[in-house]
């Protein structure tokens, strides 16, 4: 698996005598699937949703499937390096792998004794996983050494080849729209809880995205400047608008209802209509010790009641979050 943290790879590759060929060496397959494997199984990798951006060699020749762009760097440090490879190859050449992801960038870099190579991968999104496997054809692949680092990459540390896929590049309402390309991986601007509020958004579900969890979450919560996390951070509930929520803090108790409406058909055409998307409405209400909070989307109704335990906190706030979808055009009153 390929996060931020940068992985280094190695390992010896032998060419078989009997296919004494340049393209005899190992490939990187860079992909993803629910399970981070690749199956000889085409039904499998159905059922895994496999989905493959690119096939690295290990000689600078790549083939580009499902990624949007790549980019190559190749720094030969031999001459007449051809005619050196297959010999090299037959008995056995060590290979030094990096790998390391950024959003929507991956750079992977090969390094052996006669080039040194990089790839800059632009992927379609920054939803999916993105795995790594060794393979090949006629060549064995031994002592392979993995070990992520602590090094954590920053945006600037891959140049970016592509723009970043946007759903959210649409009129903002009363505050910034929000992009969640993972679980909880954005968060709004908080929205202060006075009495009572009123919250209509647009709602839609990424492409990528398949569960009914893949929608916007409420989260309640008090901090001392506002800030999602800050100091004083305290979460009382997290409502997500299929129907779900989390209990966050021992001094508050949540009491969840889910109501299907007659607009309701069924989940799989929910699932069809956030995708599309669809029109949310959130009520808040703060009235002595509780939270009361009444979500409206595609003719699912949530209520959900939270009883804090002792003080209500002066400081409380609202804030749009989720899994896989975009929120635009957020109003507030």
């Amino acid at each position: 698996l390929i996060t931020r943290y940068r992985e280094d790879i190695s390992f010896k590759s032998t060419m078989y005598k009997d296919h004494p060929d340049y393209r005899s060496i190992p490939s990187l397959i860079v992909f993803d699937s629910l399970d981070g494997r690749i199956h000889a199984d085409d039904h499998k990798n159905e059922d895994m949703i496999y989905f493959e951006y690119c096939v690295l060699r290990l000689d600078g020749e790549y083939d580009c499937i499902g990624a949007r762009k790549i980019q190559r760097k190749i720094t030969e440090k031999e001459t007449s390096v051809n005619e050196k490879w297959v010999d090299a190859n037959l008995k056995g050449l060590e290979h030094k792998i990096t790998a390391v992801r950024r959003r929507d960038h991956m750079l992977v870099t090969i390094d052996n004794i006669f080039r040194s190579i990089e790839f800059i991968i632009a992927l379609p999104d920054c939803s999916r996983y993105s795995y790594i496997a060794l393979s090949g054809e006629h060549c064995s692949i031994e002592d392979v050494a993995i070990n992520r680092t602590d090094e954590l990459v920053d945006e600037a540390s891959i140049p970016r080849i592509a723009e970043e896929v946007s759903y959210i590049n649409v009129p903002e309402g009363d505050i910034p729209n929000v992009q969640i390309d993972g679980w909880r991986s954005s968060i709004s601007m908080p929205i202060p809880i006075k009495d009572h509020i009123h919250i209509d958004m647009n709602a839609m579900s990424l492409p990528t995205s398949r569960l009914i969890w893949h929608c916007p979450f409420i989260s309640i919560y008090t901090s001392e400047d506002g800030s999602f996390g800050g100091e004083g951070f305290t979460e009382f509930a997290l409502i997500r608008l299929d129907g779900e929520s989390w209990e966050s803090d021992d001094r508050c108790s949540n009491k969840l209802m889910v109501r299907e409406t007659e607009e309701f058909e069924n989940w799989n055409i929910w699932k069809k209509r956030n995708k599309a998307g669809v029109e949310v409405s959130v009520q808040i209400e703060k009235a002595g010790n509780e939270i009361t909070v009444t979500t409206y989307d595609a003719g699912i109704e949530v209520r959900n009641v939270s009883s804090i335990d002792g003080t209500m906190p002066e400081k409380l706030f609202a804030a749009i979050t989720g899994d896989q979808c975009a929120v635009t055009n957020i109003r507030i009153r």
